[in-house]
């Protein structure tokens, strides 16, 4: 199958291209479409398996808007680095990014794939693409660039590809193209006095300085204030430097979440610390969650044991949480929900929630899912006083 012949390319660079600039520095993000603004050195492009081009315009401020036709077997809106030719292609190196991050929005529940490619690769589809799921609502969605194998990351000619598939019509809306040399790490749980001490741990893998810009949030979603830090800070780390934020374990409990946005080689974690009269400290290393999923699962065993769980809503749109939650078959064993507006965050031992009863004495998995915004999820596993973290997998 011939995704794209090059004899039938339209570029529609009139009316799309616009001032900016796409360089190959090493900047927190390259913009590729801000709003419906195409930096400069970019072009786009499109066809269908009946060599139709004129599905594609652009609504005012709104997006990029896509219709493909009815009837065909394939289509494909393509944005790449310079004119689209069939040789001698230009590449663009986006080694040093971590993701390709998009806004869409279109007919809910259908399905676009995204991908990029190198300027070696054919014009015959063999490229990989990445399913995404479309929602009527506008949705931000981060793409790790390792999802696309076979790309040659410093030889970028196809920018961004949206390939759609089948003969029925589908509606697609795109804005804001980047891509992102910085993710933004939630740790869905940040909890200090009463008993309580968290730590923040950060290290710089890379050979140049950079600065992470860390945000306390409260659970209500307000701005929350750290002892000596107050309710945001910026981290320096030295090349190979690492750094530590502390909320020490004086007055009242406080609770809430914290955002940080972790450049390409900056990793690190989360601790917490409770202690009681009489017994030794407890203490569970966090792992940060991803702050785009809109599924995340975790495995439980309430055996023995107690699980609590964090949920956050970071994006800026409310979302609802469903939870559904399995047996070690894998048969349903209970649903829940929670309401989650924007920003804000819940936590809960998760047996207690409507409808979750019956994890007591039982073990097996939970799902957590949003239709709309995101959710990043932390599990907890009690055991008396002792505490670990459960981790989980996002998509």
């Amino acid at each position: 199958m011939s995704i794209r012949g090059p004899s039938t390319l339209l570029a529609i660079a009139a009316g799309l291209l616009s001032c900016g600039s796409a360089s190959g520095q090493t900047v927190a993000s390259l913009p590729v479409l801000t709003g419906v603004q195409l930096s400069k050195s970019y072009a786009i492009s499109l066809n269908t398996s009946g060599g139709l081009t004129n599905w594609l315009s652009v609504e005012g401020a709104t997006g990029l808007l896509m219709q493909y036709p009815a009837g065909q077997t394939w289509g494909s809106v393509f944005i790449t680095y310079g004119p689209a030719v069939s040789t001698n292609r230009p590449g663009l190196d986006v080694s040093a990014y971590q993701s390709l991050v998009l806004e869409l929005s279109g007919d809910a529940g259908t399905t676009v794939a995204i991908g990029i490619k190198d300027a070696t690769q054919l014009d015959d589809g063999s490229e990989t693409t990445v399913p995404v799921q479309i929602s009527g609502d506008w949705q931000t969605y981060a793409i790790p660039l390792t999802k696309f194998t076979g790309a040659n990351r410093t030889d970028i000619y196809v920018v961004t590809e949206f390939v759609f598939s089948g003969s029925k019509a589908q509606t697609l809306w795109v804005r804001n193209i980047e891509f992102s040399a910085a993710t933004t790490g939630i740790l869905p749980q940040f909890v200090f006095g009463g008993g309580w001490y968290s730590a923040l741990y950060f290290t710089n893998t890379g050979g140049a300085a950079v600065s992470v810009p860390v945000s306390f949030v409260s659970d209500n979603g307000t701005p929350m204030s750290i002892p000596a830090v107050g309710a945001s800070t910026t981290v320096s780390l030295a090349p190979r430097g690492s750094a530590r934020i502390e909320a020490p374990n004086t007055g009242d409990l406080t609770q809430g979440y914290v955002t940080a946005a972790l450049p390409y080689g900056v990793t690190g974690y989360g601790v917490f610390r409770q202690s009681s009269a009489g017994i030794p400290d407890q203490e569970a290393v966090v792992p940060f969650s991803g702050s785009l999923a809109r599924t995340s699962t975790l495995i439980w065993d309430d055996t023995i044991a107690v699980t609590a769980v964090a949920m956050v809503n970071p994006s800026s749109v409310d979302a609802t949480v469903a939870i559904t939650v399995r047996d070690g078959t894998g048969q349903t064993i209970g649903t829940s929900s929670v309401a989650l507006p924007s920003k804000t965050k819940s936590a809960v031992v998760l047996r207690t929630l409507p409808g979750l009863a019956g994890m007591a004495g039982n073990w097996g998995s939970a799902d957590f899912s949003v239709t709309t915004g995101s959710v990043a999820v932390l599990g907890l596993r009690f055991n008396g006083q002792a505490l670990t973290s459960i981790p989980t997998a996002d998509r």
